[in-house]
């Protein structure tokens, strides 16, 4: 039975890796896809979405500008993959405090477990571009919730060698993630000496197709700093439980690299 899923995105390089990977497979249902300010404007985020669709052959697939309500025809059924800021889940969680109850699980890429943050000094991007909506979504959710953060993508990447051949197998999909992301890896490989490639919203879209690909994994309490002039957007998390609060995160660290660089080889064939 296929996986149903509702992709929230704010394409730029990453989330069009993941969107690929998402297309790429039978066993997978994608019922919507949203579209939120992040990477860039919400019109950029639709045309970028749009334009992953044509080459892949599916733009039978609906794009919103916005939420949409597609979990009151299938309860418990929907894997939600944010891969954005939270604001849409945030939001339907105020439009429908029932929401986080009628979906199968949400699979966040976002947060960072370490307090080293990448776009202030103690946050994760996607975090911190809308903490309000990080915090509401980590306290309200009632479905199970996997988060992979920026350290678990950047400790589960692949070699720059792998990389460069992935990229030129010479196929219509890999000379597209080519061609949109030459700036990016250049920039991540040159002048931020990343040591390797981080496939962080590409991961985070491989753990929920198949969590057999995630090794090792934690589950404790977290929330989310909405107040600290340098901690805006950073993920808490209560490693000695001293809040005395059930965990409400499934926090992966690792993952199984091969079985994962499998999927990301097959998504361009």
């Amino acid at each position: 039975m296929a996986t149903k899923l509702i992709i929230d995105v704010d394409t730029g390089v990453d989330d069009s890796k993941a969107l690929i990977l998402a297309l790429s497979r039978s066993d997978v249902e994608i019922l919507a896809i949203t579209c939120v300010n992040g990477n860039v404007d919400i019109d950029n985020v639709c045309r970028n979405t749009l334009r992953v669709l044509k080459v892949c052959d599916r733009l039978d697939i609906p794009v919103y500008k916005g939420a949409c309500r597609i979990t009151d025809e299938n309860p418990g059924e929907i894997t939600l993959i944010a891969l954005a800021p939270l604001t849409h889940i945030a939001l339907a969680l105020r439009l429908d405090p029932d929401f986080g109850g009628k979906l199968k699980e949400v699979f966040i890429m976002g947060g960072n477990i370490e307090g080293r943050g990448n776009i202030n000094l103690g946050a994760e991007f996607n975090f911190y571009a809308d903490p309000e909506a990080a915090y509401i979504t980590l306290q309200e959710l009632k479905c199970p919730v996997n988060l992979l953060s920026l350290e678990a993508a950047e400790a589960n990447g692949q070699e720059w060698e792998w990389y460069d051949r992935w990229v030129n197998m010479d196929t219509k999909k890999s000379r597209f993630i080519k061609a949109f992301s030459s700036k990016t890896s250049h920039y991540s490989k040159t002048l931020l000496k990343h040591p390797k490639y981080s496939p962080y919203d590409l991961l985070t879209m491989a753990t929920a197709i198949d969590q057999t690909v995630i090794t090792e994994s934690v589950e404790q309490w977290c929330t989310v700093e909405i107040g600290g002039g340098h901690t805006r957007g950073q993920l808490v998390i209560d490693w000695a439980g001293k809040m005395g609060n059930k965990p409400n995160v499934k926090i992966i660290k690792k993952v199984n690299t091969d079985k994962a660089k499998s999927y990301f080889m097959s998504m361009v064939m």
